[in-house]
């Protein structure tokens, strides 16, 4: 689910349940638009993106980081150490 900074719902996307949702990923980082408080063109990209343990691979990283976006992702455990991401 893609929501804007308040929580509300901008876009969903719903996969087979046995099917990893990072195939979708892209899709949804793509789907629908930000609208502006005030006049202007809406946005199409987040400033960030918030996901679980299941996102901290490289493809979510690479994904977010080509399009300007910050990805906020706990580290998974049993890692020795957390990823540093630019």
């Amino acid at each position: 689910m893609k929501c804007d900074g308040r929580g509300r719902p901008l876009a969903f996307l719903l996969t087979a349940g046995q099917r990893h949702g990072m195939l979708k990923f892209e899709t949804l980082l793509d789907a629908d638009k930000i609208k502006r408080r005030s006049r202007g063109r809406p946005r199409l990209r987040p400033t960030m993106v918030l996901a679980d343990r299941a996102y901290s691979g490289d493809k979510a990283y690479r994904l977010c980081h080509g399009r300007g976006i910050r990805l906020v992702v706990p580290p998974k455990r049993g890692h020795k150490r957390p990823r540093v991401r630019p």
